[in-house]
């Protein structure tokens, strides 16, 4: 069996007004009806669902945040009609390989909630060893609109890296290509494409410093190819650095709008813990 873990908290600055039968259904799904959940008119979440129309509670699920936690670490951040939010654990491949099909982040978010998600669609990956906000459609044309304008959505990592740079803050262009053997390089190549990277310093120590980085383009292992480029590896890098626990590579929020509402919305995945006790660690 499996335990999953589950809170709902209604997201800041939004006012919710309704509970409706989609957002029911998924808590029926998560067994929510035999935990004994009630929604806040008093009626108790089971079988059958409760009409929208008949309910005068306070939930409204475009307007909640569904924090839903597996047990291997992948945790739901959003839940939305368009869109689907989850903080993905270092180790875990965003979609599924020629070699990997099951334990990828969107096998787990379809686990995540049994029976009521429907489709997913990924509106863009990270690294197999990148931890944080990993973000996917639940329709085509909820992909097609976001990624559409994507180069406008504020993508923000957190990084841990070798040594201390002179500058507190500066910008890597330099275009990145992959060669034979799947390496990202950078410098000029036939197929070389822009890639632009801006860092700046949170905080030093003796012999790593801890970044945070923001990206005008999101070519594969554009931060670590970049940074090793800049003479400062991400810890735990063992392809363009050395070898280490983890690597010390974060997504940690987007800054977008709803594709269809047109609303702000902040995707946050917290920094891990052992990243922190790595930046500590002498």
């Amino acid at each position: 069996s499996k335990r999953i873990r589950f809170a709902i908290t209604q997201l800041d600055g939004l006012t919710p007004n309704k509970c409706d039968v989609g957002f029911v259904g998924h808590l029926n799904n998560l067994f929510a009806h035999r935990l004994g959940l009630a929604c806040p008119c008093g009626r108790r979440l089971g079988r059958p669902a409760i009409p929208a129309t008949k309910c005068p509670g306070k939930f409204n699920r475009q307007y909640l945040c569904v924090d839903i936690t597996d047990d291997r670490g992948q945790r739901v951040r959003f839940e939305h009609p368009d869109l689907l939010a989850v903080d993905k654990p270092s180790g875990l491949l965003s979609v599924s390989t020629d070699d990997e099909h099951e334990r990828t982040a969107l096998v787990r978010a379809r686990q995540l909630l049994p029976g009521g998600i429907g489709g997913l669609w990924p509106v863009h990956r990270l690294d197999r060893d990148t931890s944080g906000v990993l973000l996917f459609a639940r329709s085509r044309t909820a992909r097609d609109t976001v990624q559409a304008s994507w180069r406008e959505v504020k993508k923000r990592y957190v990084a841990i890296v070798a040594g201390c740079p002179a500058e507190d803050s500066g910008t890597i262009d330099a275009p990145l290509w992959e060669d034979q053997n799947l390496r990202v390089r950078v410098g000029d190549h036939a197929d070389a494409k822009p890639a632009r990277t801006h860092w700046r310093v949170a905080q030093r120590s003796r012999d790593r410093a801890w970044l945070e980085i923001e990206l005008d383009t999101g070519r594969k292992h554009q931060i670590r190819a970049h940074l090793a480029h800049f003479g400062h590896p991400v810890l735990g890098d063992e392809r363009y650095g050395t070898a280490g626990p983890r690597l010390c590579l974060h997504a940690l929020d987007l800054v977008m709008v709803q594709p269809t509402t047109r609303a702000p919305l902040h995707l946050v995945a917290p920094v891990p813990a052992e990243l922190r006790k790595t930046f500590g660690a002498r």
